[in-house]
């Protein structure tokens, strides 16, 4: 097949893919919280047409070619997405959601607002005590701020570096808020969010996330109002909202690679961001699927799973890219290229359905407790969908191979099983006094 052809093809494929995609997103509320997911796949298999067109690839210091890659790549995602439909609608049909009564609204609102303002002070302190600022240096970027230029380094084993747990919270609360009639005091806490929120995306130019951090804290700050308004208009009732953000967040995305050494590349910031957008955003899968058409395949692979993508990168990086790790650079989308160099064509479409299988649990989970204001609970749940999607990003699976993951799970499990021992006690209760009175 000629390349006009298999572009042709493929573009037509993914355009299909994109059209589901939303529609599922906009008809399903647990299908919404893969528009992360496969907002930036369909980047990838876009890339991968790019690459394939005879682009050159900066990290692995070669020209590409055509290898069928793109569409393969369609089809291990189609496979996924399909099943995380499935699965999430079957286990979210046996779902019965609690819809909790809050009597003390002011006081959840001020509780997670403070506990934002804090950790937004305690970030922003960090920032401006440390040896420089990622944003207005050249040699100190997110990967080597942390480790080498911050001031209180615990807080990044604390809070993270990605801290998007804290657009969630602030998403919560304002999905809340949509509930309540007009007033003063919901205009003052719309606004309070509205800035809080605000500063947490500046926070994240300033540490030098050029696109993913910010699009992630968009994504989590909208998804609970947008899976509860889901069919009351939501889009259409803050389309300008989000279309706002949108403009802010590309704003931000340019004058981030203004000063970079990719714009000077490319030749500006513009085609630095498409370049970025396309050109890089899938080498690392058509790089592996590559070396395992050649015959290459793991050898040690509970070893090289758990790296993931520094198990790729020396795979299909150039010679330079010791450079890279050293200074604590990583490639991106490494989902679902690591599975397919450790188990094959195979087994990858077995992964693809058992991480589909996992996500659409933990998704369901998470949805019904948006409903029942368990902080706790809530705030596990979303740390495990978070090292999800780390995972499906970066195809690093170490950290469900850690004792950190499993405590998490162990304690999400020990608060579930006594929320469920204090509703059937109160049951027994209530039933007790029914048969006395």
């Amino acid at each position: 097949m000629n390349y006009l052809s298999y572009f042709l093809l493929t573009f037509f494929c993914t355009f299909v893919f994109l059209a589901l995609a939303v529609f599922l997103s906009l008809r399903s509320k647990y299908f919404a919280f893969t528009s992360y997911l496969w907002f930036f796949q369909i980047f990838a298999i876009l890339s991968n047409l790019y690459i394939e067109s005879g682009s050159f690839i900066i990290e692995q210091g070669v020209y590409g070619f055509q290898t069928g890659a793109a569409l393969r790549l369609l089809g291990f995602n189609a496979l996924f997405f399909l099943c995380f439909f499935i699965f999430s609608e079957a286990f979210g049909h046996r779902l019965v959601i609690n819809f909790q009564q809050v009597k003390r609204l002011n006081w959840v609102f001020l509780m997670v607002v403070a506990g934002v303002f804090a950790c937004l002070l305690a970030l922003y302190g960090n920032l401006i005590l440390s040896a420089g600022i990622p944003l207005f240096s050249s040699s100190i970027d997110r990967f080597n701020f942390w480790s080498q230029y911050a001031r209180f380094p615990i807080i990044s084993k604390i809070l993270g570096d990605l801290t998007v747990i804290i657009a969630m919270a602030l998403g919560a609360c304002f999905n809340l808020l949509l509930k309540l009639p007009r007033s003063l005091k919901k205009r003052f806490w719309i606004r309070g969010i509205a800035i809080l929120f605000a500063l947490y995306l500046f926070y994240l130019l300033l540490l030098g996330h050029k696109f993913s951090g910010q699009f992630l804290a968009v994504i989590f700050f909208f998804l609970p109002s947008f899976a509860t308004y889901l069919r009351q208009g939501f889009l259409r009732k803050y389309v300008w909202a989000i279309a706002l953000v949108g403009f802010a967040l590309f704003f931000l995305i340019f004058l981030n690679y203004r000063d970079s050494d990719l714009a000077r590349y490319a030749g500006g910031p513009l085609q630095a961001i498409y370049y970025r957008a396309v050109g890089l955003q899938g080498h690392v899968w058509w790089g592996t699927d590559l070396a395992v058409l050649q015959g290459e395949r793991s050898l040690e692979p509970l070893q090289d799973l758990s790296q993931g993508m520094l198990t790729l990168m020396h795979l299909v990086g150039s010679s330079s890219v010791q450079s890279y790790i050293d200074r604590g650079v990583r490639f991106t989308m490494g989902y679902p290229a690591i599975g397919l160099y450790v188990f094959g064509i195979r087994g990858l479409v077995m992964l693809q359905v058992l991480s589909a299988v996992f996500l659409a649990a933990l998704v369901v989970y998470l949805y019904a407790l948006c409903f029942q204001l368990s902080i706790v609970r809530l705030t596990l749940c979303l740390q495990l969908l978070l090292w999800a999607y780390t995972t499906y990003g970066t195809g690093d699976f170490s950290i469900f191979f850690s004792y950190k993951a499993l405590f998490f799970v162990l304690l999400l499990g020990v608060f579930e099983l006594l929320r469920r021992a204090k509703r059937d006690l109160r049951a027994s209760t209530r039933l007790s006094l029914s048969k006395v009175l």
